[in-house]
């Protein structure tokens, strides 16, 4: 996959159908040495009818982050 406004590059590493998307991403922004993050979205079936989706993105460098 690439990014539409930036040069990343992502990959699927796990599908579950309905579950769970695990996929390792790489922003041309960060240094070689920089490793590869991972975002993980869980989709839950809520009450009301809808999803909650729980995401999760670990190991975006600190100089490619703002809180």
């Amino acid at each position: 996959m690439v990014g539409l406004r930036w040069n990343d590059l992502g990959r699927t590493l796990a599908l579950v159908p309905n579950r769970t998307i695990a996929q390792v991403w790489r922003s041309s922004a960060w240094k070689k040495s920089d490793p590869d993050s991972i975002l993980v979205a869980q989709f839950e079936k809520s009450a009301s009818g809808g999803a909650t989706v729980y995401l999760t993105h670990v190991g975006v460098p600190k100089h490619d982050t703002r809180v």
